[in-house]
């Protein structure tokens, strides 16, 4: 399967941020899936922002979809 690279550069910088993070506030939540699904979101992200007619509409749209996803996590911590 072909990664562009992301094995040397952006999982590492993702696996540095989340590793801590998920285990003082998501000690049930497995660190390498996370790093992979994080990194497809922000990609996926990226390209539905780049291939829009209206790119800060879909960027605006990308946002609330993120901002939820992290509330999730969110929930997760708080409760």
């Amino acid at each position: 399967v072909w990664d562009g690279g992301i094995e040397h550069n952006e999982l590492p910088m993702l696996r540095a941020v989340l590793t801590p993070l998920a285990s003082a506030y998501l000690p049930d939540v497995p660190v390498e899936p996370l790093v992979f699904v994080a990194l497809g979101g922000l990609y996926g992200a990226a390209l539905y922002i780049a291939r829009s007619a209206d790119p800060a509409a879909a960027r605006a749209e990308a946002d609330v979809v993120l901002d939820t996803l992290i509330g999730g996590l969110r929930s997760r911590v708080d409760s």
